[in-house]
């Protein structure tokens, strides 16, 4: 079954149905992938996001937090596969498995929280930089961290965060509270 046909619709909001769904465990900020660690915003600018009208086009491997149903802590990813880490006969193993099991059979996409990833955000930043007439400049290492540096009608802006992702996320933040120029 591809990811489009286990994305459902109801009442016009899209359903994540919990067998594509896996948590990783590890604490909001940090997920670990087997190639390396993922640099991600923190959850509070994540959802200021999420109000400022960042839309959340699913696909498969994107990061999420469920806030308020006592899983703020965890971070899930979209999985088109049930993969967990068991031990068999004494030694650790990857198992496999066709289908889960989970209380939580669904979650309404607006339910969830996007933890988008330093490139989905960069990729959105760009987009309403083109909409908007404006210039990415660069992202810089900073002493402290990056400036993600860009320019807006005609005006130079800079964000500063601890990472590459807060930094974007900050940017994208602002561009979001902007009015859209008129035609």
């Amino acid at each position: 079954m591809g990811v489009d046909a286990q994305m459902g619709e109801g009442n016009g909001r899209s359903l994540i149905h919990a067998p594509w769904i896996i948590c990783s465990g590890v604490p909001v900020g940090r997920p670990k992938t087997a190639a390396k660690d993922v640099s991600m915003i923190t959850l509070d600018l994540a959802q200021k996001l999420k109000e400022a009208g960042l839309i959340w086009h699913t696909s498969v491997h994107d990061f999420f937090a469920i806030p308020d149903r006592d899983l703020d802590s965890r971070i899930f990813v979209l999985s088109d596969m049930m993969v967990t880490m068991d031990i068999l006969r004494g030694w650790p193993a990857v198992v496999f498995h066709g289908t889960s099991e989970w209380a939580l059979d669904y979650l309404l996409t607006h339910e969830a929280v996007w933890l988008p990833t330093e490139s989905q955000l960069r990729e959105q930043v760009e987009a309403e930089l083109a909409a908007r007439n404006g210039r990415f400049l660069q992202l810089a290492r900073a002493a402290n961290g990056y400036n993600c540096e860009l320019t807006l009608a005609n005006q130079p802006l800079n964000f500063a965060a601890k990472s590459a992702s807060e930094a974007y996320g900050q940017a994208l933040l602002h561009l979001l509270k902007q009015q859209m120029p008129q035609a």
